[in-house]
């Protein structure tokens, strides 16, 4: 795929992976910091992370994984608070899952293998404390990811508390960061409530206006 650079007239060429794994981290990155309000809005909540991996080398189907998410919805109900997950390409070949389901702190989730909810092969269970920090690392390897099979969804999510806070994942990684940093220096609970709850964003010159709060922009030179 070839676009034009506007800056610099010049024309770049950017394949449909590398537009996908750019999309992938954008929504990690809101994901990653909606669970950060999680914490503020819910106490005691946990990161459970399982990893799928396949028996076979070409066991892979493209519904596997959303049967699988289904099963664990189904089984955690409202302890379920929100879910990420991304595949990632084994050095043999073979497609496996890191998926991480936000919960109710003391939530217990069965061995998916050994309870039925994934019968394609293995399944290891653990708890982690960084959302971002463990999928990302996922991505790293360039090398492996040119091997997705056709046709694969390579991330997928879902939240279920604080569900406006999706809006936010249209806004500017800047500003997404500038707000979660604000929330968690904010001096009271109103203070708090009050940033949770901002909707509409305007984009406005040197920055962004959110009701009476105008977030600037590190990109201008406004003097406002």
């Amino acid at each position: 795929m070839r676009f034009l650079d506007g800056r610099t007239g010049k024309i770049n060429e950017v394949n449909s992976l590398q537009i996908r794994l750019g999309r992938l981290k954008k929504r990690l990155s809101f994901f990653s910091n909606w669970r950060e309000e999680v914490s503020l809005m819910v106490s005691e909540v946990d990161n459970i992370m399982v990893t799928l991996t396949y028996k076979g080398v070409d066991d892979w189907r493209p519904k596997h994984v959303t049967e699988f998410i289904r099963k664990v919805k189904r089984h955690l109900g409202a302890a379920l608070l929100g879910y990420f997950w991304v595949a990632e390409m084994q050095e043999r070949g073979a497609v496996h899952y890191h998926v991480i389901f936000v919960v109710r702190k003391g939530t217990r989730l069965p061995k998916p293998d050994e309870e039925g909810y994934w019968t394609y092969g293995m399944t290891r269970i653990e708890r982690v404390q960084h959302v971002y920090a463990y999928l990302s690392k996922y991505l790293q390897k360039d090398e492996q990811k040119a091997s997705y099979p056709k046709g694969i969804r390579i991330f997928g999510f879902s939240i279920f508390v604080l569900q406006d806070w999706v809006r936010h994942w249209k806004l500017p990684k800047w500003l997404q960061d500038k707000l979660t940093v604000l929330i968690w220096k904010a001096q009271d609970d109103a203070e708090r409530i009050k940033l949770i709850q901002l909707r509409k964003f305007k984009k406005v010159k040197g920055g962004y206006q959110a009701d009476d709060i105008f977030f600037s922009s590190p990109y201008s030179f406004s003097l406002r």
